[in-house]
């Protein structure tokens, strides 16, 4: 799928009940979209500004119990060391 076609497939401000949950934009980031939900959160697809560069961001669900938070400190983990060129 290229680029702009996963782009055109992510839900956009206002085409979700999210709305309003996190803000078009914070630090040197600009939100384009929801990604995602799941059991812990929300992903949403953002721009960030200093680095001129696709990210991603996980948003949380604060309500989690003691074992979410640990899944998310050994998610957060995993991720860090992920290094390719691709990532």
């Amino acid at each position: 799928m290229s680029r702009h076609a996963a782009e055109g497939a992510i839900a956009r401000s206002g085409d979700t009940e999210d709305e309003g949950v996190i803000p078009s934009s914070f630090d040197d980031l600009e939100i384009r979209g929801l990604a995602g939900r799941g059991g812990m959160g929300r992903v949403y697809v953002a721009h960030d500004v200093l680095l001129d560069r696709r990210v991603a961001v996980k948003v949380v669900d604060v309500e989690q119990d003691s074992d979410a938070r640990a899944q998310i400190i050994h998610e957060a983990r995993m991720l860090a060391r992920l290094s390719h060129p691709n990532v």
